[in-house]
């Protein structure tokens, strides 16, 4: 069976299952398998979750200034 005949068959399960088979396939998967999987970060990784934690900090506290 190809891998396109066993997609085919999971399209006719209930979505519940469709779900649960995809979490099992996910889970079975060692993380290096993932295509452009890195254990470490680079300065660019670390500039945009810098800027978005920043930026995320900004709106949070404007939300809280304005329920007081």
């Amino acid at each position: 069976m190809t891998v396109s005949q066993l997609y085919e068959e999971a399209k006719s399960l209930p979505p519940a299952d469709q779900f649960q088979l995809a979490e099992m396939i996910l889970k079975g998967l060692p993380s290096q398998a993932l295509p452009g999987y890195s254990g470490e970060w680079s300065d660019e990784d670390i500039r945009e979750a810098t800027a978005y934690s920043l930026s995320h900090a900004v709106v949070s506290f404007d939300e809280v200034d304005e329920d007081v």
